[in-house]
């Protein structure tokens, strides 16, 4: 699966369209591949806007929308891990009186 692990179980609602499901967890180890697919989608827009066909051009837009989310969402992820290693350091000042 293009970015993540996969959660659904049984039938795949989105027909293996992965990238921006709701039933796929991101896996930031993986954020090359959705960065390889958002450049692809990007092509595609480009490609289909040439040829006229808008309604295909709107639907790569989208794509890349998700990638672009699902990026966003591995940078949460590894934000969350690195402050999940955080050792906290509490310091008790006295008070003046």
């Amino acid at each position: 699966m293009i970015g993540g692990h996969c959660i659904s179980h049984g039938f795949c609602a989105a027909k293996f369209a992965c990238v921006g499901c709701a039933g796929k967890v991101p896996d930031p180890a993986k954020r090359e591949q959705v960065e390889h697919h958002r450049t692809w989608a990007r092509e595609q827009v480009q490609y289909a806007v040439e040829e006229g066909l808008l309604p295909e051009a709107e639907r790569m837009r989208q794509l890349v929308r998700d990638c672009e989310t699902e990026l966003a969402e591995m940078t949460s992820i590894e934000q969350y891990q690195e402050d999940e290693q955080r050792v906290p350091r509490i310091s008790i000042k006295p008070s003046e009186r």
